[in-house]
């Protein structure tokens, strides 16, 4: 019975922040706000892009709207595809 019913489609998934923890510039000296910081708000939205199969994700502070692109490019497999694999290890600390 709910098969039929006709879902949304997100075309553009986001994530929205509040601006003091999250701008969009790239100098990382004006404040509080750490590359890492910065990258995990990215990545975490490149993960919601995933699932949807779209290129297309947003970030959304009190202040600004910010699309991003995602391309995701077939590439080789390079020089490590005909070597052996490594046995796996586990490591704890």
């Amino acid at each position: 019975m709910l098969d039929n019913i006709a879902r949304p489609i997100c075309l553009a998934p986001g994530d929205t922040k509040m601006s003091s923890n999250w701008h969009d510039t790239t100098s990382f000296n004006q404040g509080a706000l750490s590359e890492q910081t910065w990258m995990l708000t990215v990545e975490q939205v490149a993960s919601y892009t995933d699932k949807p199969d779209t290129r297309y994700g947003s970030i959304v502070t009190d202040r600004k709207l910010t699309v991003l692109l995602f391309r995701r490019e077939a590439i080789s497999p390079g020089i490590a595809s005909t070597r052996s694999r490594r046995p796996h290890q586990r490591v704890c600390f």
